[in-house]
């Protein structure tokens, strides 16, 4: 069992639970596709998870970067969107915050892919 502060992996029972996001307990088995992602936080709850997503870069204007959450994007086997939010908060691109939640958000998704490949030898 690995546990983070936004979801629960029991490798063992083939279970991860979303504690930050698609709230729910999910097979790990049916996951297709999994990746790191960023939503801007205007749109996150009004929109499916990651619909709008932040695709990164430099500014010269601080001020006109919009605030995104860190998370990591599961498209299942039935293509369901589901979201695991890394970010409690909205976090500026680059800024301390945003690269701790990255930092996690690695340690999440490295975590998953593991599993997967596991599963798959055997």
């Amino acid at each position: 069992m690995y546990k983070f502060d936004c979801v629960e992996i029991n490798d063992d029972l083939d279970l991860f639970q979303i504690k930050q996001g698609t709230l729910g307990t999910f097979k790990i088995n049916d996951i297709k596709n999994i990746k790191i992602a960023y939503e801007q936080a205007d749109f996150k709850g009004k929109t499916k998870p990651f619909l709008h997503q932040y695709i990164g870069g430099a500014s010269f204007f601080t001020a006109m970067e919009p605030k995104i959450y860190v998370g990591i994007k599961i498209i299942t086997k039935t293509d369901e969107i589901l979201a695991i939010y890394i970010s409690n908060t909205p976090v500026l691109f680059n800024s301390s915050l945003y690269l701790n939640d990255e930092k996690i958000a690695k340690k999440v998704l490295k975590k998953f892919n593991t599993i997967i490949e596991q599963k798959k030898v055997v």
